[in-house]
């Protein structure tokens, strides 16, 4: 939800490529989280001892401040793929 405010905020001033090297690289990291582990928007994940991203099992799912960020990442992800 942090990116997704500072994206929306550097837009607002004009800085639109910065903007959109943000955007890049979350939506990259979720369609990456995706293809490891078939899910999107999952609201945390760790590593364990062996290096595996796992669900950080005791986080709520998903936390709300984060259900507005994943609707403008969605959103975004459909203007990409339009």
């Amino acid at each position: 939800h942090d990116n997704a405010i500072i994206c929306l905020g550097l837009r607002k001033l004009g800085y639109i490529n910065e903007a959109e090297r943000i955007k890049t690289a979350v939506l990259g990291a979720q369609i990456h989280l995706a293809d490891q582990d078939g899910q999107y928007n999952r609201e945390l994940y760790m590593e364990d001892r062996n290096g595996n991203l796992v669900p950080y099992d005791t986080a709520a799912h998903p936390q709300g401040w984060a259900i507005h960020a994943n609707l403008f990442w969605t959103a975004e992800l459909a203007k990409k793929a339009a």
